[in-house]
């Protein structure tokens, strides 16, 4: 993979990742840092086995590790996995957790990823060479309604996951973006300050299922099984602690398919 212009020098890649971040970490003995150390590989989950980078633009990367993060849409994320698609595009990517783990263990062809922090495209990048997958993975700036409905023009069967914060209200939008109408679809709302899901339901419900799930609480039967050597070191109560997302509030998510009519 050449490196792009935002990419940083080698020396000052190296210097961060190996001086910096660790003495940052350990200065304050941040648990999740503790937990990537010990651990390196996803652990649970779809994506089980995929190695991690250790950090993220969220401040949070327990639950990743430890196969917890969004594990109410693992369903979802396993019908993408099986299903035949010829490109996914991951809008909201971070680090690149899921447009990593699609390029790794799905047989989708090519997999673009769109992350406003150039942090998060670093990371993405990053992990992409560390999982062997850099060949296949395509990692972009911001996404608008124009760019992406220049890149799902050309596309059959696309498929998406979409995490932005909100701006799903300006993104997922067929009137904007007519291919949309032909995409299998995995959107997060956020429902903080605007009522999403009445605002999307109207757009999709002639052409698209939409099945919806919420998130709930985490309990110790849903950590996995292979956590040595973390379990050394932290009990499995303060291991559930790591792993659960803190989001403040229920959120849900939708997966939408394309009817078959509309098809």
């Amino acid at each position: 993979m050449k490196r792009l212009p935002d990419d940083p020098s080698l020396p000052g890649w190296l210097l961060y990742r190996f001086v910096h971040y660790p003495r940052a970490q350990l200065r304050t003995r941040n648990p999740d840092f503790w937990l990537y150390l010990l651990l390196r590989r996803v652990r649970g989950g779809p994506f089980a086995g995929l190695r991690y980078v250790g950090e993220s633009p969220s401040p949070q990367i327990g639950p990743f590790l430890l196969g917890l993060s969004e594990m109410e849409i693992w369903p979802f994320i396993r019908r993408l996995l099986s299903g035949e698609f010829d490109a996914f595009i991951n809008i909201g990517a971070a680090e690149g957790y899921y447009a990593v783990g699609m390029a790794r263990f799905s047989r989708i062809p090519r997999v673009i990823s769109y992350e406003g922090s150039r942090f998060g495209r670093i990371l993405t990048r990053f992990m992409a060479r560390k999982n062997g997958v850099a060949a296949r993975l395509d990692v972009r700036g911001l996404c608008n309604p124009e760019l992406l409905g220049a890149t799902l023009a050309p596309i059959a069967h696309p498929a998406l996951l979409i995490d932005v914060e909100g701006y799903e209200e300006e993104l997922a939008d067929p009137a904007r973006v007519p291919a949309l109408r032909r995409a299998t679809m995995i959107i997060e709302l956020h429902e903080h300050q605007r009522p999403m899901a009445d605002i999307l339901r109207p757009r999709f419900a002639a052409t698209h299922d939409i099945e919806e799930i919420w998130t709930r609480p985490r309990t110790l039967e849903d950590l996995p099984k292979n956590l040595w050597p973390a379990t050394m070191f932290f009990p499995r109560e303060r291991l559930l602690e790591l792993g659960a997302e803190r989001r403040g509030m229920p959120m849900r998510w939708w997966l939408l398919t394309p009817k078959k009519t509309a098809a």
